[in-house]
C-alpha cells in the first residue's frame, strides 16, 4: 500500500496500478486541476471507466450528451465512447476507475515526456499505442 503516485503536471493521482491489480483495474485520482481545464474530446479502446466526484462540479460531454454534475455524481463511460470533461469555476476531485487496468502507464509515460520537454512529439505515439484516440483541437 502506498499514498499514491503522484503525476502533477497531469494533475493526477495513480492510487492503484494496473500491475498492483493483477491487471483487473487502474484508480486514479484528479486533484489539484485547475477551473476550466480538462482533457480534449478523446476515446478509450481498451478500457471503460467509472468516474465518482469527490469534489466541486464538471461539464461532462459524454458521446452526444452534455451535462454538468456535482459532488457525489458517479458517471460510466463503456470504452468507446468519446468523452471530455471540463472542471468547474471552484476546482475539482475526482476517482477515475478504469477496467481492465493498466491505463496508468500511458499517464506515467505523458508526465515523463512532459518533464523532459518531449510531450509534444511523444504524446501522440502514447496515445496510439495505449488505445486513445484525440480528436484534433
Amino acid at each position: 500500500m502506498s499514498d499514491g503516485l503522484v503525476l502533477p503536471d497531469l494533475g493526477l493521482i495513480v492510487r492503484m496500478r494496473g500491475v498492483d491489480t493483477g491487471g483487473t483495474l487502474t484508480l486514479m485520482e484528479s486533484a489539484g486541476q485547475s477551473p476550466g481545464t480538462g482533457p480534449r474530446r478523446h476515446v478509450h479502446a481498451n478500457e471503460d471507466e467509472a468516474f465518482f466526484v469527490i469534489e466541486g462540479t464538471y461539464r461532462w460531454e459524454l458521446g452526444a450528451e452534455s451535462r454538468e454534475v456535482e459532488a457525489g455524481a458517479t458517471i460510466w463511460l463503456p470504452r468507446g465512447v468519446p468523452h471530455r470533461f471540463e472542471v468547474g469555476p471552484t476546482g475539482g476531485r475526482m476517482l477515475h476507475l478504469y477496467t481492465p487496468g493498466g491505463i496508468d502507464r500511458y499517464f506515467t509515460a505523458w508526465q515523463a515526456a512532459i518533464t523532459s520537454g518531449a510531450a509534444d512529439t511523444v504524446v501522440p505515439e502514447l496515445a496510439a499505442r495505449y488505445g486513445l484516440t484525440y480528436e484534433a483541437k
